[in-house]
């Protein structure tokens, strides 16, 4: 299996090991240079009469085909190996070079797993892995930490399979997530090179930003590696915060996905490999509280949050979630993880995605999103009733295992395409207030039109005390905010 790459703050990662020794971390450029080994080079939409398009690849893993044979998963640009304006269009297999042997070509082979460029731009292509190859360490740097005038390098270049020597920088992150970036290469034929900073790879580059084309805009590489592992796919690479990463020289750590090496005499012994623990059963059960069917957890919009191997803070770190911002926005309103288990009424929840288990997360560093109920068939002794905004009728209804709202809220603008309610967030981060969000109803509504609700929201956000229950009618850029519950004073 591949070794330990990327020091991240991403989605999820399992800790690493390394050798007590101290070592001084690689530059930027040194991290940029070395990351060249797992780099590829594609060319893909080819056909008779056509050259193709040109960009570079990552490899993120080993995988075994449907052949028994080993091959190599690398994530690629979308428009590379796939045609934005004819997705079912056909094309010869790709061609993918390797930079420890640029004048051999092997034949790839496009997955059916894809983000068109809008939504991220991924494809993933698997090759045959060379009896050459070996996995080149490197570390992943979490995109938060990247702040405006940072340097950054780039692995790939339009025209050469080299990193560059000048330094690149972050202009901004627009509300999309994507980061973008002055001083970086955004040719075509430099699509999919990695970007790296001096805490290791930050991200993909995807061309030209279409808001501004002198900038080139970057997809963050924790987006890229939960899109990875949900899609079923491997994705070696580790988590910032791994113990025994934090200083780790490039060639010095393992990967949790390989076996464990044994320990180190003299120089002390190498750190053991982290594990989720999760509790058992019985344990679980006693401590548990309700989630409705299809309910999820999203990190904040602002803030990631870290994963832990049990649920209590002194256990082992074994990764983090990206902030909200850098996850597409449905997918963050809708919630982006799901809850396997949640614990006393939701101090804890162990999540995962696509039946991975990710670890435990806090509740204060995530907000629970319940879907919407439909209207009618409402259930559960009416615990108050009073007059909304407008004069509406409102309802909050005990239904045992969490309390349900139903009322509706106004639309205050030209249009509106999405009703929700939610609660806010807390005051400070670590603060201990349950919180929840409505995924969101979706539609066309115009200005004046009422949009009925009905929602169940969990029992603490409603029992606890100062419990607040906001909802906005609007789109995404204005959803004015009213106040649901409590009900308003006479």
């Amino acid at each position: 299996m591949f070794r330990c790459l990327l020091l991240v703050t991403v989605i999820v990662a399992f800790g690493c090991m390394a050798p007590a020794r101290a070592q001084t971390p690689p530059s930027g450029f040194e991290m940029a240079q070395s990351l060249i080994e797992r780099m590829v080079r594609v060319t893909g939409r080819q056909s008779s009469g056509a050259g193709g398009q040109v960009g570079y690849g990552l490899v993120t893993g080993e995988e075994t085909d449907s052949r028994g044979e080993t091959v190599l998963l690398v994530v690629v640009p979308y428009n590379v190996v796939r045609d934005p304006e004819r997705p079912d269009a056909v094309f010869q297999p790709p061609g993918v070079v390797f930079a420890s042997a640029p004048q051999r070509l092997h034949a790839g082979e496009v997955l059916a797993e894809a983000l068109v460029p809008d939504r991220g731009n991924l494809a993933l292509v698997t090759v045959r892995k060379p009896g050459s190859f070996r996995a080149v360490p490197a570390m992943m740097a979490d995109a938060g930490t990247v702040l405006p005038g940072v340097p950054v390098w780039q692995a790939g270049l339009a025209g050469a399979f080299a990193a560059a020597s000048q330094a690149g920088r972050l202009a901004y992150q627009d509300q999309a997530g994507w980061l973008l970036f002055d001083g970086i290469d955004n040719m075509a034929g430099a699509i999919g090179a990695a970007v790296v900073s001096e805490n290791g790879v930050i991200g993909l580059a995807m061309g030209p930003a279409p808001q501004d084309p002198i900038a080139t805009r970057v997809i963050p590489l924790a987006f890229v590696a939960m899109r990875v592992r949900a899609w079923g796919h491997v994705w070696d690479m580790s988590a910032a915060g791994s113990p025994g990463m934090r200083g780790v020289a490039a060639g010095q750590a393992h990967s949790a996905l390989a076996p464990a090496a044994p320990a180190q005499q003299g120089d002390g012994a190498a750190l053991a490999p982290i594990r989720v623990v999760p509790l058992l059963d019985a344990e679980a059960a006693a401590r548990s509280s309700w989630v409705p069917q299809g309910a999820k957890v999203s990190p904040w919009f602002s803030r990631g949050a870290t994963l832990f191997g049990s649920p209590r803070r002194e256990a082992a770190r074994v990764g983090a979630m990206p902030a909200g911002r850098a996850l597409p926005e449905d997918l963050w309103r809708d919630g982006a993880y799901d809850i396997a288990r949640k614990f006393d009424g939701g101090a804890w929840f162990q999540i995962g995605t696509s039946g991975q288990d990710l670890g435990f997360v806090s509740g204060a560093d995530i907000v629970e999103v319940w879907p919407a109920l439909r209207q009618g068939g409402a259930a559960g002794k009416v615990v108050r009733e009073w007059r909304g905004a407008g004069g509406t009728q409102a309802v909050l209804r005990d239904a045992g295992t969490a309390f349900e709202i139903e009322a509706s809220l106004e639309c205050a603008l030209a249009r509106c395409r999405r009703v929700i309610l939610f609660t806010p967030p807390p005051a400070e981060a670590g603060a201990v207030v349950p919180t929840f969000q409505m995924a969101p109803i979706r539609g066309v509504w115009r200005k004046g039109e009422r949009v009925p609700v009905r929602a169940m929201v969990p029992r603490a956000a409603i029992e606890s005390r100062g419990a607040l229950v906001l909802g906005c009618a609007g789109n995404a850029e204005e959803c004015p905010r009213v106040t649901v519950y409590p009900p308003p004073l006479r």
